[in-house]
């Protein structure tokens, strides 16, 4: 039977193996939200430069004036396209993360739920098998009680077979 150190014990187990998955679980977000943020990263230096390239093959061409009105223009674009990768960026990241989370959510409820139950469950079922401590305090007396009689009965048969023999 268990006594309630091991239940303690068995808690802890539980709680440490759920602590690791919970730092496995985050690892793996984080490496993943990594990779893509590298991505894209890549994605946009390329993007960037091979922009840069044929505005500056353009602009070199161009009068004083078209320099200045495809300045503008490449100023309010870049802009313009930073916001909209920025969102875009930000939509995607939360997307992995959404998703991720709901992978997560899922191996916990599929996997490491049902087992935390279970294990739950055997905890409270030999919790309350347990005898209360009232309970073993009437058991040690009745025990201290059966002792002393058995001591006495044995004393007596003794003093008896010693008087017969």
């Amino acid at each position: 039977m268990l006594d309630r150190q091991d239940i303690e014990l068995i808690a802890q187990i539980v709680k440490s193996s759920a602590d690791g998955i919970k730092t496995e679980l985050k690892a793996y977000v984080d490496e993943s939200a990594a990779q893509t943020r590298a991505e894209l990263k890549a994605y946009v230096d390329e993007s960037n430069a091979q922009t840069r390239a044929e505005l500056k093959a353009y602009v070199d061409e161009s009068n004083a004036q078209t320099r200045a009105e495809l300045k503008a223009y490449v100023d309010e674009s870049a802009a313009q396209t930073r916001a909209e990768l920025k969102a875009y960026v930000d939509r995607k990241a939360e997307e992995i993360v959404d998703e991720s989370t709901r992978r997560c959510i899922a191996y916990i409820e599929a996997r490491v739920e049902p087992k935390i139950n279970l294990a739950l469950e055997n905890l409270n079922m030999h919790y309350e098998r347990m005898a209360t401590k009232e309970e073993l305090d009437k058991l040690r007396e009745r025990v201290d009680l059966n002792k002393s009689l058995i001591d006495t009965l044995g004393s007596e048969y003794r003093e008896l077979k010693r008087k017969v023999g």
